[in-house]
């Protein structure tokens, strides 16, 4: 799967807004790091629970 950069940032403001990851490192202007949070990872695992 292939996304535009500018895609990908998108996608990643919509879930950090929704509460499913959260930006941990601020103060990098590039290189973002994003992991999920409590509500991302229940979120995840309801899906793999539709598999």
């Amino acid at each position: 799967m292939k996304s535009s950069l500018p895609n990908v940032s998108l996608k990643l403001k919509d879930l950090s807004e929704k509460g499913l990851v959260t930006y941990i490192n601020p103060d990098d202007r590039k290189g973002g790091i994003y992991k999920l949070t409590d509500r991302g990872n229940k979120a995840l695992e309801e899906l793999k629970s539709m598999e």
